[in-house]
């Protein structure tokens, strides 16, 4: 009898037991749900499973879901949100590097302080303050930049050597200074930057600059100023030329007298007029009673070029020469400052007129 009893206890269990895992229970209808949002990108239907399953069978996944929707939204206010929400997250760590990179990623000084004001013991703190001084120093420089003077360039370099805008600004004051052909500024450059490879060219611009005046007085200048200068040989005997060819020449407040080339020039030219005229202006010159005087040919006009450095206080501009063009008898030669090799134009137009004899 009691046998009997106990196996109809196990039916009834097996029976009841059969019917609560076939029919519509709760586990069923969780995994129905959790089939219908798996794939979703919408927050509020991941929230409704975690709030209907707290201790369901797919909240890790639901709750890593949710946290990386919030994440590719890229919104710091939502990041926000949710770190209120979930207190206790295990995705804490992550909102906070994300925060940061987005805050990172303005690069903009209020933003980083209200980073800061905002999260007090964020373990990014001193890299946002490190920000706030980089982004004022970049900003100082592109002031600077923007200006691209020598003083200001200067004054940036001398007040800021650590700035990692420094070789930048090196440069754009190399540019300016070397441009400017300047040999006093030249100077300065290499007593503030010695031993660069921008004071080594400095030297050479000087060189050059001073080579080009051509001048007795800036080359005895250049070799008072820097006896040490690699280029100083090559300006004691430039010195010892010029010094020689000015011996060669003969001045007075009406004349010049050059002793190579045997020619007399007249002092001032005598105005501008067309091409004809210009010839008679001269032949009817009496100058110190002298009835020969004529206009220059090229190659004369070209030789008082060649030492114009020698003559300081002589106006150089465009002259006339007797040279009729040969290709068009409406033309003539010129020869002016910018053009020593000479230039045609048209023979009714006006240049200067400048007067010159033979001394023999």
């Amino acid at each position: 009898m009691k046998n009997s009893l106990m196996m109809i206890a196990v039916l009834l269990f097996a029976a009841v037991f059969s019917t609560a895992n076939t029919g519509p229970g709760p586990g069923e209808e969780e995994r129905q749900l959790w089939e219908l949002i798996k794939n979703t990108k919408d927050i509020q239907e991941l929230d409704v499973y975690l709030e209907t399953y707290p201790k369901g069978t797919w909240v890790k996944k639901a709750r890593e879901k949710k946290w990386t929707i919030v994440k590719s939204e890229q919104s710091i206010k939502q990041i926000e949100a949710y770190v209120r929400r979930h207190p206790k997250s295990p995705y804490l760590t992550d909102a906070e590097d994300t925060i940061w990179q987005l805050v990172k990623n303005q690069e903009s000084i209020p933003v980083f302080q209200d980073y800061i004001k905002n999260y007090p013991r964020s373990r990014y703190r001193k890299e946002a303050e490190t920000q706030i001084l980089r982004i004022e120093e970049k900003n100082k420089w592109q002031v600077v930049k923007k200006t691209n003077t020598i003083d200001q360039l200067r004054r940036y370099i001398r007040k800021n050597p650590n700035s990692r805008f420094v070789n930048e600004a090196e440069n754009m004051l190399w540019f300016l200074v070397k441009n400017s052909n300047d040999i006093e500024l030249l100077n300065e450059f290499i007593q503030n930057f010695p031993g660069t490879r921008h004071a080594y060219l400095a030297e050479e611009v000087i060189w050059k600059t001073v080579e080009a005046i051509n001048s007795i007085e800036v080359l005895q200048d250049f070799l008072r100023q820097s006896p040490d200068n690699r280029f100083r040989g090559l300006a004691k005997v430039k010195l010892i030329r010029l010094q020689k060819r000015a011996e060669t020449l003969q001045l007075s407040e009406t004349l010049i007298l050059d002793q190579i080339t045997r020619l007399i020039w007249q002092r001032n030219d005598l105005g501008r007029a067309p091409w004809e005229e210009a010839k008679r202006i001269c032949s009817k010159s009496r100058l110190h009673d002298w009835d020969d005087w004529r206009l220059p040919l090229k190659d004369e006009l070209r030789s008082l070029f060649n030492i114009k450095h020698l003559l300081p206080d002589f106006t150089f501009t465009n002259y006339w020469t007797s040279v009729t063009y040969q290709k068009d008898e409406f033309g003539a030669w010129m020869v002016e400052y910018k053009l020593p090799l000479g230039n045609v134009d048209y023979k009714k137009h006006r240049h200067h007129v400048l007067c010159v004899r033979d001394s023999e």
